[in-house]
Order: C-alpha cells, then structure tokens, then sequence
C-alpha cells in the first residue's frame, strides 16, 4: 500500500528491502489526508492566540510545573524562533519537569458521548501524533498522548533534512527542529485524552505545531486545525449629529466569547460618509483597545478598515471575554450617517467540539 505503519517490518516493501523515503511517505500521507478527510483535534494548534498575554499559557494550552515559564516567541519578538506560521511557543521548566498540555477529550460525560471511538470487539482504535520540537539538549524533551490510563511517546522522527528514523522517545537535542510521531491506541480502559509537551527539569523546549488525528497512518506533515470566520456587527443608525462623542459602546452591546477567538480586522461604512475630518472607531477586549492607531474613515470617504496592531493579547478573546466598540470622533463638518462597524476574526474548530459541553470548548 506505501502507507507508513510502525508495524511495518524494516525489510518492506520491496528489494533492497529498505523502508521508503521521507518523499514517497510524505505523499502517501497527502493523499490519505485528502481521500479520508484527516481533521487535527488540537485547537490552536500553531499557537496564533495568546488572550493572557506573552508570558502566560495560549488559549486551549495549560502550563504545569512548578516555577515552570511559558513565552510567546516568532515573528516581530525578542526571540523568533518559529517553524509554522508566525509563532511558537517556549516552555523553559525549573527545579521540576514542566509541561504544555490539551486536554483534546475531557473525561466524563463527552469521554462517554465519544464512545464511537472505540472499536467493536478486541479490535483496538488509534489516534496518530505528530509535533514540531526544538531542544538543545539530549534526552530531555519529549511529547505525549495519555488516554487517563497510560502514555504513548514518539516512535518515529523525521529531521530536518526530511531523513525518517527510530526515535527513542525524545528529541535529539542537536538545535533543530525535529517532526516527531506517536500512536496511541484507545482501549477499553480510557477514560479522557490530553496531548503534552515536556521538558526535564532545568531543560526548555519549543513547539513549533502539532496536530492529532483519528487513525493508523502517521502524519508525515503538519495537519492544520481548521479555522471559521467571525462577522461581528455593531450597528449606529441615524444621523451622527445626534450623538455626543466620545461615544462608548455602541448600541451598548457587549458580544461574548463562546471559544477563543482573534480579531484580524475591523471594517468601517457609512451611507453618508463624514467631511472636515476622519470618523474614527476604536474596539476593545474586555474594555481595552487593541488598537494603536484606531480605525476610520477618513473625510470625504464612506469605508474604511484597519487590522488590529496594539498589545497582542488585546486581540485574542478567551471564553467569556468580551467585544465592544466605540465611536470616538467624527466628522467636523458632516458628521456622518448610519455607521456599521463590522469585526472580523477566526476560530478555530475541532471535530470533537459538537461532543463537548459549551465549557469545555476551548478550556
């Protein structure tokens, strides 16, 4: 079949009995993900949204550990070590092991509604691993899957020159980023399933992405969570001569987080657009704006639109935080009529989700 199992004897498939390349395995997984639809069940896996801020685990992560630090590293930082998308995240563990984890299924009453993962009669269901990981150290970071009874490691890795071999549980430690691969079988004795990253005492590690997917094959690539769009409109109508400025929470509304969310960018229109000067709206986190500079429409115009560009963290929305938007200035001469601020973002979406109690989704 050429599709990768770490069942495979050594010898397989064909003379000079040598198990297939990086490249064939690679293609292989493309085109199983493709036929099958393999979805990834970690949220925020490439580490996009930080709503504690920097220093604080990312949204759907739990840092464990005594003493144990976390820090937000890529494009833009201090440190920019990344490897897919702009950010990665860097656990640096103190006197005691430290760990990043997800729990993917809670144990409980969505641990009994996904009870369809478990395979009929003495035949076993899986779940594959795979995740990005740099160490500068030999043997003191790893990553796992545990089901409430039992671990799975790695088993295979994949460097960064593509060379697939054996692993013996934990990074190399050489300074590189090393793709690294896990199964784990769901048995009848499972009762929850949390993915981890670990780092030994005194030792750091980044996690460049990760994914886990229902199945045999390896994931030979990094397998996006899938993202949603998020339209949020905040509606003024009427003549803007009517309102005194500044004016706080338009249509005093305040829209609540039901998952983590990032805002990407806030569109602005008007059916009479403002003269003298710019119309400008701010939109806030939990009352702090995630804007530098504000969005507007400038004098003369009826749109505008601008991404969000101040704290990082003022973008990224927990569960349970909230939305509101502002009008802060508009024009001189014509004010403006029937504003629409519109928010846009994204969400991320596991396919375990729909089991879920709504608590539970991004916890």
């Amino acid at each position: 079949m050429g599709v990768f199992s770490p069942d495979v004897p050594k010898n397989y498939p064909n003379p000079p009995y040598d198990r297939p390349d990086a490249t064939v395995l690679t293609n292989h997984w493309a085109a199983l993900a493709s036929g099958l639809g393999g979805r990834n069940w970690v949220g925020n896996d490439d580490f996009r949204m930080w709503p504690a801020g920097d220093a604080a685990a990312p949204a759907y992560y739990t840092l464990n550990g005594s003493g144990a630090t976390i820090a937000r590293t890529g494009t833009g930082l201090g440190d920019t070590k990344r490897k897919v998308g702009d950010f990665a995240a860097k656990v640096t563990a103190a006197a005691a092991v430290a760990s990043l984890t997800q729990k993917l299924i809670p144990s409980g009453a969505s641990w009994t509604r996904l009870q369809e993962l478990l395979a009929p009669g003495d035949s076993v269901s899986d779940f594959v691993f795979g995740v990005w990981l740099w160490a500068s150290a030999l043997d003191v970071v790893t990553a796992w899957l545990w089901d409430g009874s039992a671990y799975s490691y790695p088993t295979y890795k994949l460097s960064p020159a593509g060379v697939l071999s054996e692993c013996d549980t934990y990074h190399p430690g050489d300074s590189g980023w090393w793709w690294l691969m896990g199964r784990r079988p769901i048995v009848s004795g499972a009762s929850e399933l949390t993915l981890g990253f670990q780092a030994a005492a005194g030792a750091s590690l980044y996690v460049g992405a990760s994914c886990v997917l229902y199945g045999t094959a390896f994931p030979f690539n990094h397998q996006p969570c899938e993202l949603e769009p998020l339209r949020i409109l905040f509606p003024l109508q009427g003549d803007l001569d009517l309102i005194s400025t500044p004016f706080s929470t338009i249509g005093g509304v305040r829209v609540y987080a039901d998952k983590p969310w990032i805002i990407t960018e806030t569109h602005l229109a008007t059916v009479v657009g403002p003269t003298g000067q710019a119309l400008i709206v701010d939109v806030n986190k939990n009352g702090s704006s995630m804007y530098s500079t504000r969005p507007q429409i400038a004098a003369g115009s009826t749109v505008g639109e601008r991404e969000p560009e101040g704290t990082y963290a003022n973008r990224c929305l927990a569960r349970g935080d909230y939305l509101t938007a502002d009008l802060d200035q508009k024009g001189s001469s014509v004010d403006g009529e029937d504003l629409t601020v519109q928010v846009r973002g994204r969400a991320y979406i596991r396919p375990q989700d729909r089991h879920l109690a709504p608590a539970e989704v991004g916890a």
